[in-house]
């Protein structure tokens, strides 16, 4: 033995992912002794042996990481030679005291690997047909996590004990199934009732039925998604009245049957997170799977098996099935409970592994070929995102903990390294929701053994988020900061991009529904902010219109129709011009002097709202919308690409539709003005233009007018003596708009802007915990 050794740190995504096998396994490799355990903080290595052996296992440590691992950090100390122990390598067990500022790192649910695959499907394996296998590279992770560092007594795994044959592949550094802390078999691990119940599902969703299957974070409902009557029915037993419903296949060609596939939307669907891909349709499943009216750019949102049992499940399926969480419209998934259930499946297929942590299924989309997570959950959250450069130091001293906002719920928690986003905690208008959120947020917090010295919260005096983060604040006795819900949006895209916090103003455009603005009675939803992570200042809007009926207007899209066609026109004018429109005529049975009287009152910049306008125009949903942006989503799956190309083209001549920018008297703001578009708009109505270039040319017409908003907002920043970089971030849920996303970032780009965008975390309110949390540390630092 060497008279030297050394004590390595790392830090990263190494709990959870093969990091400690592969250590043992290079280290007994090179003859070296020591141990690896994990720790609050991530794994320590202790490492004897010659300096030259050790340099050697190091690189080779950095070159060989597994495919799930991530190093961040890596640092390297003198030990005493003796603190090494016996000869051999040897994995301890993990510790969780010692560390000053907790940064282990709970790894998300990881998909069925190849392997496991093979080996489920192979009639000699030992673990042939068994619906929990899993190795060092897939299976589950926080779905059964109790508690870190991540080991087997610490997950719901904790009550199988181990046979003889699993421990010894557990114990053999040369086996795939080294430390994998979920690892079971036929004799000794969790057990599906009924027993065969995975041969039979394909079966009975050929004939029809809705099978209730508990998946990796809850329950989940199958049905057969060629079946319109069936698929009808799962609607309404649920009671989901017009949300699409996500699909499964059983592999990557079944998928390809009936969606075209991008080679970026082939590597989002094997990913090890496996989530749910937006896709467009090449071939009709039953109407019932995605009822939007009069589509041309029909889309499918499909996921591949991400377990073993889904795998068997669906390995005689010869049909997409659809594959909605387990719970009616709005409540949380189903994890163990089975009785909200009973009225909605007619066949459960269960087992007896607990679910600690609710996760639904990850929801992303390919535009401009960059995967955009839409909703993060499932294989992606609670993963950690890096704290972008300049946090280091007051991330040390202060832990935020972020409240987010009501729809699309989420928490964030800062740490000294990096920002836990939780998974997607739902919309907390629904009472049961809104437990669970307060639920997970207690269970996130114990976990990670967060302890929060600041409160960040939304603004919105009415928020149930922020309701929540003030109780907590007043019970231990925090500090809360409210954040702007803008700024928020601003700061988590330069976050997502890890744009550091070097003091540099930029451009935000936040294109949303609504959020709070810079005064309680300020309702904002399409804004041009100048500023950085600590502070901004607003250059930029779209022209108020009136939010006739409070949140009424955005569950009822004629509403957001009338404000904006009485903001273009006075009614005798509409009348004698556009009189003869199905619109027109539908607003005239409404009650317009009521509506007439509110058109001063509430007002808001909601670029959402306006696209509710239009597509009440186009007569879609015009009377009423069961979800958030289904009109939205509707007026953009109707243009096709031959309309689109022709809306550009209109656009560079000169000839399309208009939406100005101008100046806001005795203010230094920016307004784009939509009033103009509605006589061009109406007029194609009125020649029966086709619905898809109406919609197309409004797209073109409103990321042309976004852009050049954006030029003189630039413009006016540097008169006002900001030093200002080139550089624009989008972000607000409008973001999410393949259409609009693409046409403004070429925009942008036209005019000389680098354009930042969405990633990892969410465009929409789901990524607004994280850009508060980033806020509120910028401000203390």
């Amino acid at each position: 033995m060497s008279d030297s050794a050394e004590l390595i740190r790392v830090r990263g995504r190494v709990q959870g992912v093969g990091f400690r096998p592969t250590v043992c396994r290079l280290a007994s490799q090179l003859g070296l002794p020591g141990w690896v355990r994990n720790d609050g903080a991530g794994a320590l290595i202790a490492l004897g042996g010659d300096a030259p052996l050790r340099e050697r296992f190091v690189q080779a440590l950095l070159a060989q990481l597994p495919p799930l691992a991530e190093v961040w950090d890596l640092s390297r100390e003198a030990l005493p030679v003796q603190s090494i122990g016996q000869a051999g390598f040897q994995i301890l067990e993990s510790v969780r005291d010692g560390v000053q500022l907790p940064a282990a790192q709970a790894v998300p649910d990881v998909a069925l690997c190849e392997a496991c695959a093979a080996e489920v499907l192979d009639a000699g394996a030992r673990r042939y047909r068994y619906p929990f296998t899993n190795c060092t590279q897939c299976g589950p992770r926080f779905s059964i996590m109790l508690g870190l560092p991540w080991d087997r007594g610490r997950t719901t795994m904790a009550k199988f004990a181990l046979c003889d044959e699993c421990l010894a592949e557990y114990e053999s550094h040369t086996d795939r199934r080294f430390h994998a802390e979920p690892i079971a078999c036929p004799r000794c691990g969790p057990r599906l009732q009924p027993l065969d119940a995975a041969g039979a599902i394909a079966a009975r969703l050929l004939r029809g039925e809705i099978v209730a299957l508990k998946g990796l974070g809850g329950y989940h409902l199958l049905v057969d998604a060629t079946q319109q009557h069936a698929v009808e029915r799962l609607r309404s037993r649920k009671r989901r009245a017009h949300k699409p419903f996500a699909l499964m296949a059983r592999d990557l060609a079944l998928v390809e049957r009936y969606c075209l596939v991008s080679a970026r939307e082939r590597a989002c669907l094997t990913d090890p997170s496996a989530p749910i891909v937006l896709l467009q349709a090449r071939e009709p499943l039953a109407a019932a799977v995605n009822p939007l009216p009069g589509t041309a750019r029909v889309s499918y949102g499909f996921m591949l098996p991400m377990t073993p049992l889904h795998l068997l499940a669906l390995q005689d399926m010869p049909h997409p099935v659809v594959c909605t969480s387990g719970n009616r419209s709005e409540e949380p998934q189903v994890i163990d409970d089975i009785e909200p259930l009973l009225g909605i499946a007619d066949w459960f297929v269960t087992h007896d592994r607990p679910i600690h942590n609710r996760v639904d299924d990850s929801v992303v989309r390919v535009v401009c070929d960059r995967r955009r997570v839409l909703r993060r959950a499932r294989g992606l959250a609670p993963g950690p995102l890096r704290l972008p450069a300049g946090f280091e130091a007051v991330a040390q001293r202060e832990a935020v903990w972020a409240a987010g906002a009501d729809l699309k719920a989420a928490v964030c928690m800062s740490r000294a390294y990096d920002l836990v986003l939780s998974q997607h905690l739902g919309d907390l208008d629904d009472a049961l929701s809104f437990v669970q959120y307060r639920e997970q947020s207690q269970r996130l917090a114990t976990l990670f053994e967060h302890r929060a010295t600041r409160i960040a919260l939304d603004n919105h005096p009415e928020s149930r988020a922020a309701a929540c983060a003030r109780e907590l604040a007043a019970e231990r006795g925090l500090t809360t900061h409210e954040v702007a819900h803008h700024h928020a949006h601003f700061a988590a895209c330069l976050g997502d991009n890890a744009v550091p916090r070097d003091g540099r103003r930029r451009i935000g455009l936040i294109v949303d529904g609504i959020g709070m603005g810079d005064a309680p009675a300020a309702l904002w939803g399409c804004e041009v902010l100048v500023g950085d992570y600590r502070r901004v200042v607003r250059y930029g809007t779209l022209v108020e219109s009136a939010l006739l009926g409070g949140d009424r207007a955005a569950r009822e899209p004629w509403r957001c129709l009338y404000a904006q066609l009485r903001a273009a026109f006075g009614w005798s004018e509409l009348e004698e011009r556009f009189g003869t429109l199905r619109c027109v005529e539908q607003l005239r049975a409404k009650p317009r002097a009521l509506l007439d009287q509110r058109l001063t009152t509430t007002r808001a910049s909601s670029g959402g709202r306006l696209f509710d306008a239009v597509a009440a125009a186009l007569d879609i949903y015009f009377e009423a919308q069961s979800f958030e942006a289904q009109a939205a989503q509707a007026l953009e799956a109707l243009i096709d690409a031959r309309s689109l190309a022709e809306a550009v083209s209109e656009h560079t001549a000169g000839v399309g539709y208009a939406m100005p920018v101008h100046g806001c008297a005795g203010q230094r703001l920016r307004q784009l003005d939509a009033r103009p578009l509605w006589p061009r708009l109406l007029a194609d109505l009125l020649r029966d233009e086709p619905p898809q270039r109406v919609a197309a040319r409004f797209h073109v017409a409103f990321a042309a007018g976004l852009a050049h908003l954006c030029a003189e907002v630039a413009r006016d920043a540097e008169h006002a003596g900001e030093e200002l970089e080139r550089e624009v971030a989008l972000s607000g849920g409008c973001m999410q708009n393949a259409v609009l996303h693409e046409r403004l970032q070429a925009e942008l780009e036209a005019l000389g802007f680098a354009v930042w965008t969405h990633g990892d975390v969410p465009a929409n309110d789901g990524g607004i915990a994280f850009g508060q949390a980033l806020v509120v540390l910028s401000q203390l630092a």
